[in-house]
């Protein structure tokens, strides 16, 4: 929990009690004697994976905060330790059914109050006041307030920390910064130092080594406690969401997780092999309306208390694989975070699990005895690991992608299962398997290459230079290559199929083609030329001049107004765009009212009237056949009368005197869709052309929310040609608009292009600013190869000047442009 210090915004489903109940505590303490709580009926809705409910105990006043346990040295009896608001519960748990309460240890009225033992004690801080508590469990059936430590003016704590290596404690968030203490004398600490250069929420503490989660700063720092009165750091980093509320290494010490205490804050793993360079490597989350509040390690397994989602168990045999093996949701309830699962103790010998709950009290849980299958996917010719296989078991669907060496575990318990192992570009292969609880189970994959091709290309300039250092992929597949010093790439094992290859040489704006990839043809080729790009904005914070709300001062919205923000999502119904539409590292967009994550869908939308967004004026005068591109996200279908409002874009060559619309919707279309248009095809392009999106609530009951990202406009179309075809006689699969022969000419020439289907197509001339000089094709064709010829003449059969021209040929969704030079 956050400290003090920062308060939170937490609601809990119990107030804080009055003094009153405190002296109630009071009493119960004195009659625990006698007195064995009742269990609480599970909740109907209480939902779990692998995981047994045994006890659940809520009968005292106030709210739960964290768990700790205890094993009683001389016969191994368990004992559960439960925080609470008004104190300390101890309960007996050797029949894990049927806990019983031996003692109520009262402190200060908290919040917050957290625990930890060392030899026949356990160690109690809270945020109030009071100082460190110290209790005897020599006798855990009437455990005893043994000392309070005040030393040094201890007041506060957030948690507590053992060293067990090294017989010290540390206070965590108390005044004076992180303390040490020795506990030589076990209840008489002696404070042999502090570190003080930021605020510790929490740590882990062995053999003089801590991971301090420093939640102010959003770090973990790593620190050598060897001379405790002169604390060395080792390295810092920050987390994912720079709000690092705790830190636990793995038991090799090769790995740290770490959690964030805030919305959607994950469970993160990060390689401290180098530990001059941490990496992270995993992340996991169950809910993203969520938050995971502590982890703890244990062998292979990370037990995680996960507020609202409960306990949270994850493999991690492969720290850079996190893999959910098990659940109990012990508040099954969407509430955002603060609510819910504090901590847990998952280190008794016999296995049950302690979590503590803010609202329910203290769970005890069993996790299922389960089976490892477990091994290796390979290339089934050359033999090699392949570490983008997935491997899932039928009919539970558990699964785990495979690592850097083709290692895969799934979790499954007993019984007969179908497992199967995919991969891009193989064959998938299955085996029946049929696991025994507790058992490890070795089943390797080894899978054929798919029949396929490859595909291959070049990225230029129009004037045939190549260009380096240009990414492209497969979308939908893992394949990724690089253009070289030439401008080619290759991606040489593709599988039979249809694709589209992306050209990323601009942040956010792919360039895309399709490639009909066969066995029978081969390679396949598609060949990208560069255009000038005349105007890009990403939107982040040096791409946003003269975007502007409201020029025309018409806009009537009374909420939603468009703000250029990094989006977090709303909703589980997906009304807003969780991120934007650019890769990484850019974050920002522009959206329609920027809500809070996990909120009301309603919260935020446009409502009562319009909410307009400009472009600055752009000068498109000189640009040959200028395009516009741009990704929208547009939601309109929750509340009563889904469908209603209207979408629109529109553009204006007169600087905002008349519009013309290009886009316009009333269907949901929540995801960053890429729209693309022709300027001429609407107005003629000028210096004043200006481009606005409008967002609009007629007052009908209807949520609406839209989003605009990564704009750009460049001169001609992108040209796209694949030709595997054209040395084998058959029909090509694909669209390509090829150079014309010759070029430059005079009078006559030649033009080559293919239709991947047919249907109508039209092939014209026209000037370099978007006039039609003569339709050289307009009808309709079968797909193939096809030829026509210019004769330098326009359509009233006129010689025209010379000069550059534009070839521009569509069918369907396909377009191609490309320019001609006339020379007389």
């Amino acid at each position: 929990m956050l400290s003090p210090t920062a308060v939170e915004p937490r609601s809990q489903s119990r107030s804080d009690r009055p003094a009153a109940l405190l002296a109630l505590g009071v009493a119960l303490a004195a009659a625990l004697s006698v007195l064995a709580l009742l269990a609480r009926p599970v909740p109907a809705h209480a939902q779990s994976q692998n995981c047994t409910l045994l006890a659940q105990r809520d009968s005292l006043p106030g709210a739960g905060s964290s768990c700790w346990g205890y094993v009683n040295p001389s016969n191994g009896n368990e004992y559960a330790i439960h925080g609470n608001q008004y104190g300390t519960a101890i309960f007996n748990i050797v029949n894990p059914t049927a806990p019983v309460m031996t003692g109520f240890i009262p402190g200060p009225n908290s919040s917050w109050r957290e625990m930890k033992t060392f030899g026949n004690y356990c160690y109690v801080g809270n945020e109030t006041s009071g100082g460190l508590q110290i209790i005897n469990l020599s006798n855990p059936e009437a455990p005893v307030l043994a000392a309070t430590y005040t030393g040094n003016g201890l007041n506060t704590i957030h948690s507590v920390t053992i060293d067990s290596t090294k017989a010290r404690l540390y206070t965590n968030g108390s005044n004076g910064g992180m303390r040490i203490l020795s506990l030589a004398n076990p209840v008489a600490p002696v404070q042999l130092g502090s570190y003080t250069a930021t605020y510790v929420h929490d740590s882990y503490a062995t053999n003089d080594t801590v991971y301090a989660a420093c939640i102010g700063v959003g770090q973990v720092r790593i620190l050598k406690t060897t001379n405790p009165a002169s604390i060395q750091q080792i390295v810092a980093f920050s987390t994912e969401k720079t709000a690092t509320h705790n830190a636990w290494p793995t038991e090799d010490r090769q790995y740290v997780l770490a959690t964030d205490e805030t919305g959607g804050g994950r469970v993160t793993s990060w390689d401290i092999s180098d530990i001059t360079s941490p990496i992270q490597v995993a992340g996991f989350i169950a809910d993203p309306c969520a938050d995971a509040h502590n982890v703890h390690v244990r062998g292979d397994l990370a037990y995680v208390a996960h507020y609202t989602s409960g306990l949270q168990i994850l493999d991690i045999s492969d720290p850079t694989n996190l893999v959910r093996v098990g659940y109990y949701d012990t508040f099954p309830i969407p509430a955002g975070i603060f609510h819910g699962a504090w901590g847990t103790f998952p280190y008794f010998p016999s296995g049950t699990i302690v979590v503590s709950d803010i609202e329910g009290g203290m769970f005890l849980i069993d996790l299922i005895p389960n089976s490892n299958v477990d091994g290796v996917v390979t290339d089934a010719v050359s033999g090699l690991p392949l570490s983008t296989a997935i491997v899932s078991a039928s009919p539970t669907g558990a699964s785990d992608s495979t690592d850097g060496l083709g290692a895969y575990r799934v979790w499954l318990q007993n019984g007969n299962y179908t497992v199967t192992a995919k991969a891009f570009g193989h064959d998938s292969v299955s085996a029946v398997v049929s696991p025994v609880p507790d058992g490890s189970l070795a089943q390797n994959f080894a899978l054929p290459p798919s029949l396929g091709g490859s595909i291959s290309g070049t990225f230029q300039t129009g004037g045939g230079a190549g260009i380096a250092s240009a990414p492209l992929r497969v979308k939908g597949t893992p394949l990724v290559a690089t253009t070289n010093g030439s401008g080619a790439y290759s991606f040489p094992q593709v599988p039979n199929g249809s694709y589209t290859v992306l050209l990323e040489f601009w942040p956010g704006l792919p360039e895309s083609a399709t490639a009909i990839v066969s066995n029978v043809t081969g390679n396949t080729i598609v060949n990208f030329t560069l255009e000038s790009v005349v105007y890009k904005f990403d939107f982040e914070d040096t791409s946003t001049a003269g975007w502007v709300l409201n020029a025309d001062g018409n806009d009537n919205a009374t909420s939603g107004l468009w703000e250029r923000v990094n989006p977090r999502g709303e909703t589980a119904e997906g009304v807003q765009p969780p991120l934007d539409h650019s890769p990484e590292p850019l974050k920002k967009c522009w959206i329609t009212g920027q809500g809070f994550s996990c909120q009301a869908a309603d919260n935020h939308d446009v409502d009562d009237g319009k909410t307009t967004l400009y472009s600055p004026v752009m000068d498109l005068s000189a640009v040959t056949d200028p395009t516009v591109e741009y990704y929208r996200w547009y939601s309109n279908s929750i509340d009563a009368t889904p469908g209603t409002d209207a979408w629109r874009v529109q553009i204006s060559s007169d600087g905002g005197t008349t519009w013309a619309t290009t886009d316009s919707t009333t269907a949901k279309e929540n995801f960053w869709k890429a729209v693309r248009f022709r300027v001429a095809d609407f107005v003629t392009p000028t210096s004043l052309v200006r481009v606005r999106f409008i967002a609009d609530d007629s007052g009908v009951a209807q949520v609406v929310e839209a989003g605009i990202d990564d704009f750009r406009i460049w001169g001609l179309a992108v040209v796209a040609v694949s030709d595997a075809a054209a040395t084998s006689g058959a029909l090509p699969a694909r669209f390509a608009l090829y150079p014309n022969s010759p070029n430059p000419f005079n009078p006559r020439t030649e033009v080559r292009f293919d239709l991947r289907a047919s249907g109508p197509a039209r092939l014209g001339v026209y000037t370099p600013e978007g006039r039609l000089v003569r339709m050289l094709v307009d009808t309709r064709l079968p797909a193939g190869p096809h030829a026509a010829t210019w004769d330098g003449r326009d359509a009233g059969g006129r010689e025209v000047a010379s000069g550059a021209y534009l070839l521009r040929l569509t069918s369907g969704s396909d377009a191609g442009t490309r320019k001609i030079v006339l020379a007389k």
